[in-house]
C-alpha cells in the first residue's frame, strides 16, 4: 500500500454502513463494506472501578467494547472525509468479571492474527464486542434473511471458546425485518445496548433515521438477559458504551452516507444519553472507534490508500486531548494487500478488516475480516491478534 507524507490517502466509499448496511441483508451482495463504531470511553471524572470476581476476591481489569461489522462487496471511491473534533471524557480502568488482568497501557504491537470462526457461506457476522474478562465475546449473524444474535463463551481467557449460542429474540424483537440491530456489552457483561437503524429507506437529508437506544439486562452472567421497556436516548448505527456506561459512541448517519464519528453522554446510568458530539480529532468516516481503557489509544477501521478498509490505532497525548492523525506505523492488524478495481464492474475486490473490539488489559484485539473475490460469496471470518 502506498502512503503521502506519512498518512493514508483513503476515499470514501459511495455506500458503506456499519451493522445493518443495504449490503448486510444479503452476505453475497456486492455493494458496499463498512464498520460501525465500537468505541468505548469513561467519564471526565474516569471510569468506576473493578468489582471483586465472585467467588475468586481478586479484582479485574475492564474492557472497551466494539460493535459492528460490514456488508456487501467493495465499492467505488467517491471523496475523502472531513475532520472534526471536541473534548471527551477520559476512560477509567477497571470493571468486573474474572479472569483478567488489569488495564494496561495500550500498543499495536500484536501478533499474527488467528482464525477462531471460519466463514459459513450465506452469513455475515459484525457487531463484534467483549467482555471485560475476555470470557464472552458477542455479536450479530445476518442469514436466512433475519439477524440473530449470537455468544461464544469460556471459562479460561487461555482457553478456545466454546461453540456459538443464540440469545433469545425478543430482546430485539423491537426491530423491523428491514433493521439489524446493533450491539455493545457492558464490562461486566450485564447489559447489552442496542439500537436499530432502517439502513433501506433514506430519510430526507439522504441518510439513515436515528434509532432509539434501548438495554437487555440480566442479574446474573448465568442468566438469560430481558429487555428493559424504558428507552435511554437516540443513537444510530453500530452503538457501543463506555466502560463507566455513561457515554455512548456510534458511527452516525443520520445526515449522510459518510458516517460521522459521534458520541453522547450522561451523568447517571438511569438517564438517557444527552446530545451527539464529535469523538475529538477523528475524521468522518472512522468505522468502530473503540477505546482502549489508558484512554489514550482508540482502535478504528479506516479507508486504507488500496481502497479496503484496515485496523488502526489513534492515540493522544491525554485523556482530554484530541486524537492524532494515524500514519503507516498505526495499523494495528497487518493488512493484506490484494485489491483489485476492475473498472468494468461495480466490485472492488480484496480483504478488509472491521469492527476492533479489545480486552480489557488490551492483550487481545478482535476483528472480523471480510473478503470479495470475483465469482464467489464474499466470506467474513473472526480474528484475534494477541500481544
Amino acid at each position: 500500500m502506498t502512503f503521502h507524507d506519512d498518512f493514508w490517502v483513503g476515499c470514501v466509499l459511495a455506500v458503506t454502513l456499519g451493522c445493518g448496511s443495504n449490503g448486510d441483508k444479503n452476505p453475497s451482495a456486492t455493494g458496499g463494506d463498512g464498520g460501525g463504531s465500537g468505541a468505548t470511553a469513561g467519564s471526565e471524572a474516569g471510569g468506576t472501578s473493578g468489582d471483586t470476581a465472585g467467588g475468586s476476591g481478586t479484582s479485574t481489569g475492564g474492557s472497551s467494547h466494539g460493535g459492528s461489522g460490514v456488508g456487501g462487496g467493495g465499492g467505488k471511491t467517491i471523496g475523502v472525509g472531513g475532520t472534526s473534533g471536541t473534548s471527551a471524557g477520559a476512560a477509567g480502568a477497571g470493571a468486573a468479571g474474572a479472569g483478567a488482568a488489569g488495564a494496561g497501557t495500550c500498543t499495536n504491537a500484536f501478533g499474527t492474527p488467528e482464525l477462531i470462526v471460519a466463514d459459513t457461506p450465506g452469513v455475515l457476522r459484525q457487531c463484534l464486542t467483549v467482555t471485560g474478562d475476555d470470557l464472552e465475546l458477542f455479536y450479530e449473524e445476518r442469514r436466512d434473511g433475519a439477524a440473530h444474535v449470537m455468544v461464544m463463551k469460556r471459562s479460561d481467557r487461555n482457553a478456545a471458546f466454546g461453540a456459538a449460542t443464540e440469545l433469545d429474540s425478543s430482546i430485539w424483537s423491537w426491530c423491523t425485518p428491514v433493521e439489524d440491530p446493533s450491539l455493545d456489552v457492558s464490562d461486566d457483561g450485564l447489559r447489552l445496548y442496542l439500537t436499530c437503524v432502517d439502513t433501506d429507506t433514506p430519510n430526507g437529508d439522504g441518510g439513515y433515521t436515528s434509532s432509539a437506544i434501548r438495554v437487555a439486562d440480566r442479574p446474573t452472567r448465568a442468566a438469560e438477559f430481558s429487555l428493559n421497556p424504558t428507552a435511554f436516548g437516540i443513537g444510530n448505527v453500530s452503538l457501543s458504551v463506555s466502560q463507566d456506561e455513561l457515554t455512548a459512541f456510534w458511527s452516525d448517519f443520520s445526515e449522510s452516507v459518510t458516517p460521522r464519528s459521534v458520541m453522547a453522554t450522561r451523568a447517571s446510568k438511569t438517564e438517557p444519553f444527552g446530545s451527539l458530539v464529535p469523538i475529538p480529532g477523528l475524521q468522518d468516516n472512522v468505522r468502530n472507534p473503540e477505546l482502549a481503557n489508558d484512554a489514550l489509544h482508540l482502535f478504528g477501521s479506516i479507508e486504507l490508500s488500496d481502497k479496503m478498509y484496515g485496523v488502526v490505532m489513534f492515540t493522544r497525548t491525554t485523556p482530554s486531548a484530541s486524537f492524532a492523525p494515524v500514519t503507516a506505523a498505526d495499523l494495528a492488524v497487518e493488512h493484506p494487500v490484494d485489491t483489485v478495481d476492475d473498472p468494468n464492474t461495480s466490485t472492488l475486490e480484496g480483504t478488509s478488516d472491521y469492527s476492533p473490539t479489545v480486552s480489557g488489559d488490551c492483550s487481545s484485539l478482535y476483528f472480523m475480516r471480510r473478503t470479495v473475490t470475483s465469482g464467489a460469496s464474499p466470506t467474513s471470518e473472526i480474528f484475534v491478534a494477541k500481544r
